[in-house]
């Protein structure tokens, strides 16, 4: 248990330090409306990455729901595919997503934000500019260093219950 929780604290410790200009971009959503780099203005995004297919994401929707009603007006938590919008739609249904999908087939987000696995996330700044650091998967403790990154690069404190989090790493598949 304490190996985890330390591989946990040096995954993220790692990938704080992260930081990356986000290109112009144009992606399609599962909502039907296009996805761009003006969407990330305005509050800090939280990207989550899906490998499509992998098991573990069905897992994880009921943690990710949770997160993105309890940052509502705050913060956006956008969930980003490998696939495409056609491919993503029944993909959405499969996984039991109530959060539309960002369709990525080329990777450029994916690439950009250096996620290798499925569940791994990487935070935007609010001016939509960079993404400020990066995290492998998802725990109560990534969680609770996301929330200190978010006031680290100007955003809102967010004062989030954590408890029903997992409180070992979740990380899915290869990308």
């Amino acid at each position: 248990m304490k190996s985890r929780f330390t591989f946990a604290v040096i995954a993220v410790l790692a990938c704080a330090a992260f930081a990356q200009n986000v290109p112009t971009f144009k992606l399609a959503s599962t909502s039907g409306k296009s996805f761009t780099q003006a969407d990330l203005k305005g509050k800090p995004t939280l990207l989550v990455f899906l490998k499509a297919g992998c098991p573990h994401n069905p897992k994880s929707m009921p943690d990710f729901t949770r997160l993105s009603k309890q940052v509502a007006g705050k913060m956006n938590l956008v969930l980003v595919t490998n696939i495409t919008q056609s491919e993503a739609k029944p993909y959405a249904k499969e996984i039991k997503s109530s959060l539309p999908l960002v369709s990525d087939p080329n990777r450029v987000l994916i690439k950009l934000a250096g996620a290798k696995h499925s569940l791994d996330m990487g935070l935007v700044s609010s001016d939509g500019k960079k993404i400020v650091a990066t995290y492998e998967g998802y725990s109560k403790q990534v969680l609770a260093q996301v929330l200190a990154d978010v006031v680290a690069s100007g955003g809102p404190k967010l004062n989030l219950d954590l408890s029903k989090y997992p409180s070992s790493l979740q990380s899915g598949c290869s990308f």
